[in-house]
């Protein structure tokens, strides 16, 4: 089953794609797409991986926007390496794919068949794999040495949803304790995460945490519960203090978790109605009005949940 259109709306006018994708079903890739999937990828290009799209999860060229390819793989938060492998957690299980690949290359396994996975971050400095999970237990964090093997559970000492690592291997999570934000803070060669002195007025919580290449930056959540801004935090021994709250302008609501790349923050969202069928691009750390939407139509059964950037090879010295 195909979709039949893609429009991008842009400042400087609209341009059509061709889409592919199903509704709440597994989409095989065809020849065409697997070899546009392999064209975007072996041509240098990044890739955007959205999930909860195209039967599972959407495989876009950036920064054009076309639909390259689809994986019959759901899933939550997904994260990428420098490498540009793609990491999707979904319910106890982590799947990772290569930069361009339809296929898993690794299954990685949370310490419970009853956890649930909601995001992962890659340690830039160790390349270990986070991620931010809920057990009948606590809210965790499952480290995954060099991306593989068995992890390292933690307790976040919160009530965690999502979480991220700074530029030193520093591992955060964030969440709510008594009903106020929380972060806390695995720092690099720890063993316990601290729960943070938290400084500044934060706009609704809890949001993906991520690296800006300057600061921790932190997704807020406006009055509506639509993640609306970019708040950078700085990180002075055990306090998160609030430097800065970068407004992302426009008709947007329900937005889902979004990535910083390159200098654009992509987030998915909806406009009316509970289907995060879309995905904005603002200039990042600038904000205010938005450059682009990516509009896909006939997905009225996609869902968007979260976005992230695969690196291509030619394009790694970017943050």
């Amino acid at each position: 089953m195909r979709i039949p259109g893609l429009v991008a709306l842009t400042t400087t006018g609209i341009f059509a794609f061709t889409g592919c994708g199903g509704a709440g079903t597994t989409v095989p890739l065809s020849a065409t797409t697997q070899s546009r999937a392999h064209q975007a990828s072996s041509s240098g290009g990044d890739l955007v991986y959205a999930t909860g799209g195209c039967g599972g999860t959407c495989v876009l060229s950036y920064p054009d926007g076309q639909i390259v390819g689809s994986i019959s793989q759901y899933g939550s938060g997904p994260c990428s390496d420098a490498a540009g492998n793609v990491f999707i957690p979904s319910g106890s299980q982590i799947f990772e794919f290569q930069h361009g690949g339809t296929a898993p290359i690794a299954t990685l396994t949370l310490p419970d068949s009853y956890d649930t996975a909601y995001i992962c971050s890659v340690d830039p400095t160790t390349n270990n794999l986070a991620v931010i999970y809920q057990s009948g237990k606590c809210g965790c964090a499952a480290v995954f040495t060099n991306e593989s093997g068995t992890p390292t559970a933690y307790s976040t000492n919160i009530d965690s949803l999502y979480g991220g690592y700074d530029n030193a291997g520093n591992l955060f999570a964030d969440g709510s304790v008594n009903d106020k934000v929380a972060v806390s803070e695995l720092a690099r060669g720890q063993s316990t995460f601290t729960p943070l002195t938290v400084n500044g007025k934060f706009r609704g919580g809890p949001g993906r945490l991520q690296w800006d290449g300057t600061n921790l930056t932190y997704e807020g959540l406006g009055a509506d519960g639509t993640y609306d801004s970019i708040i950078k935090l700085a990180i002075s021994g055990s306090v998160a203090t609030v430097v800065k709250t970068i407004r992302l302008n426009g008709k947007i609501n329900r937005t889902t978790l979004s990535w910083i790349y390159d200098g654009n923050v992509l987030v998915p969202y909806s406009i009316r109605s509970l289907r995060f069928n879309k995905i904005g691009v603002w200039s990042y750390p600038k904000g205010g009005k938005r450059k682009v939407v990516l509009k896909f139509s006939n997905s009225k059964f996609w869902k968007f949940q979260g976005v992230t950037v695969s690196v291509a090879p030619t394009s790694r010295n970017k943050s």
